[in-house]
């Protein structure tokens, strides 16, 4: 169901399964994937699959192509695999602001110029942040004498005033409602008016930045890519934006495309004990199951579903199906549209239903 949608998340997350319980003896450096829709469709569907790698063969599964499939656009991380996926089928690829955003806050705190940068935004508030960036480095110019203070003050203005263009980017539509009929509309009319002045922002500050973090190279398709060097603090994100920059350009000419993967990164917080600690899942079959089980309760708690309630009520249903030998095709699906809560039913229709009496209903 997921897949019969133009636009979807897509991320991945390292997880350790565990095949018996032998410590850390004999595991598996496994990844949880998944795939979600955005908050604007109304269809809180969280899809996840575990595999035991990170490779292109694992993403091309998780992005299903058969005759059925209505993509046409994927919002990712800036991880190869998707862009060759969406080069491949032809579908429009999206990169994450807020990853970008969390690069350059990692950056500017490692050399201090965060703290300067709240300082001035207390001081100027949001419109005059752009002025006040300019006189502090008009002034602290002035006020140094030492050598290559200017070009070192220079990188902070830049790393500043790229993420003033980004928070600005996110401040536009963050007080948005995403379920509105006019959501869409109002993010075009947002992006067209000022999304591409705020986008060149960016992107001038992070050429200034690359020139004096980054080496140049060329790809295997001759195509200009920018290296990290390790020891100079802007390198990552003047990198990760130049060397996505399509990517991050896509938001201009398709409001589908969310700025951020916070739809799927906040999903991934609810399997976060289990990726940090071990999980027993014994076989590759286990793996699957438990992808199942992920994708049922997450999209259930998107939903305000109780969880065990649906289960409860799935596994019936199932029981029904053995119970009565149905043919499968003459089967209720057994999704949430299907589901009922608990207080609908009487105690004679649970009866009916072959609920396990000895399972207790909360």
């Amino acid at each position: 169901e997921i897949l019969s949608y133009p636009v979807v998340h897509a991320d991945e997350s390292y997880m350790r399964v565990l095949y018996g319980a032998s410590g850390n003896k004999n595991h598996s450096n496994s990844y949880v994937w998944q795939i979600a829709l955005p908050l604007y469709t109304g269809n809180y569907l969280n899809y996840y699959r575990i595999y035991p790698g990170r490779g292109r063969e694992y993403a091309e599964r998780l992005l299903s192509s058969d005759n059925k499939i209505k993509v046409t656009g994927i919002v990712t991380d800036c991880y190869g695999v998707y862009d060759g996926i969406a080069k491949e089928r032809g579908y429009k690829h999206a990169l994450c602001w807020a990853h970008l955003r969390k690069y350059l806050i990692s950056a500017m705190d490692n050399v201090g110029s965060r703290s300067i940068y709240e300082n001035l935004l207390n001081a100027y508030g949001y419109n005059g942040m752009a002025n006040g960036i300019a006189k502090w480095y008009e002034t602290e110019c002035q006020n140094t004498t030492e050598p290559g203070a200017k070009k070192r003050l220079a990188l902070h203005r830049d790393a500043m005033l790229m993420l003033l263009g980004i928070n600005h980017l996110f401040a536009l539509e963050r007080n948005l409602d995403p379920h509105a009929p006019d959501y869409l509309n109002t993010v075009k009319n947002i992006r067209d008016k000022n999304g591409s002045q705020l986008f060149n922002v960016v992107k001038e500050c992070a050429k200034r930045l690359a020139l004096d973090s980054c080496t140049i190279g060329l790809s295997k398709d001759k195509k200009k890519v920018y290296k990290l060097i390790n020891t100079k603090p802007y390198s990552q994100p003047a990198a990760y934006f130049l060397n996505g920059i399509n990517g991050f350009k896509a938001f201009l000419s398709d409001a589908r495309f969310p700025l951020s993967q916070a739809r799927v990164e906040t999903s991934f917080k609810n399997v976060a004990l289990q990726r940090a600690t071990k999980c027993f899942i014994n076989t590759d079959w286990g793996m699957r199951v438990y992808g199942d089980l992920l994708s049922i309760t997450d999209s259930c708690r998107q939903q305000q579903v109780d969880v065990g309630r649906y289960l409860i009520w799935a596994i019936s249903n199932m029981y029904k199906r053995f119970k009565r030998r149905y043919p499968h095709k003459k089967v209720r699906a057994l999704d949430r549209w299907e589901y009922l809560p608990y207080e609908s039913f009487t105690q004679d229709e649970l009866k009916k239903d072959y609920v396990n009496h000895q399972v207790k209903i909360i």
